[in-house]
């Protein structure tokens, strides 16, 4: 967590960011949420994230998005690559 906090204080005042906005799962570690505002707020940067209600990871948006392509009969590959080279194409 002290990386993350560090790297992203130490960034901000580098681009003289007056703001730092948390999202996804992870803003949802409220000890990391915490630590951010605290070390932020040493430097006058203000830090956002939305309420925990909506600090998710991406799971459920994918399983949400996929849907229809399964209902639709339409399945990758066993052997595909996961991480896209070429931009994102449609089965």
């Amino acid at each position: 967590m002290e990386p993350l906090v560090e790297k992203s204080v130490r960034k901000a005042r580098e681009l003289q960011l007056k703001n730092i906005l948390v999202a996804g799962g992870v803003a949802a570690n409220s000890a990391l949420r915490t630590s951010l505002k605290e070390r932020a707020a040493k430097y006058g940067i203000s830090v956002y994230s939305p309420s925990l209600q909506l600090c998710m990871d991406n799971a459920a948006m994918v399983a949400a998005a996929a849907i229809p392509k399964f209902k639709a009969g339409l399945f990758a590959e066993l052997d595909v690559n996961a991480f896209s080279t070429k931009g994102t194409k449609l089965l």
